[in-house]
């Protein structure tokens, strides 16, 4: 598994938050775990939750519109919720370039993974596989040289991610 934070794709943290089974729970376990200097060590755009509010909206389900308003608004102590910049939106645009049929909001998560310094980029979407390299010639700010995709992360991966981000 690869060193580094943990980014959240939208669906993933969709399963967190509204799932109640075992893959749930761990995702959960390893939301609230910390690094080494006490910062939170998985990561999502502000995106992510105005993704996960489209449902809810739509059902009017009020629990779920609160937590994820909640969260956008007021920030959470144990996910380093991102703002979408001008640094991401250009290295998204140059990440689309490069892999073609890549989507918009794909692109943010990514760009926003590599530019927090994500070793892996946690993700339902099986369109998304593989890894992302970042390329000064993006011209935004990269902490990270590349993301691997864990596409449908399965318990075992989630396990060797936690243990990883506790050595």
């Amino acid at each position: 598994m690869p060193a580094g934070r943990i980014y959240l794709d939208t669906n993933v943290l969709i399963h967190a938050l509204e799932r109640e089974d075992d893959l749930a729970f761990a995702l959960v376990d390893l939301m609230v775990a910390v690094d080494f200097d006490g910062q939170p060590l998985c990561v999502t755009s502000a995106l992510a939750f105005s993704e996960a509010l489209v449902r809810p909206a739509a059902e009017g389900n009020r629990p779920a519109i609160d937590l994820y308003t909640g969260c956008l608004r007021n920030g959470t102590t144990t996910l380093d919720i991102r703002p979408i910049t001008a640094d991401v939106l250009v290295t998204a645009a140059f990440l689309r370039g490069d892999r073609k049929g890549l989507k918009l909001p794909d692109a943010i998560h990514l760009a926003t993974g590599l530019a927090t310094g994500c070793g892996s980029f946690l993700t339902s979407d099986r369109g998304l596989t593989g890894s992302f390299t970042w390329n000064a010639s993006y011209g935004g700010t990269g902490m990270n040289d590349a993301v691997m995709i864990i596409a449908r992360p399965s318990l075992d991966e989630i396990a060797q991610l936690r243990k990883a981000a506790a050595e």
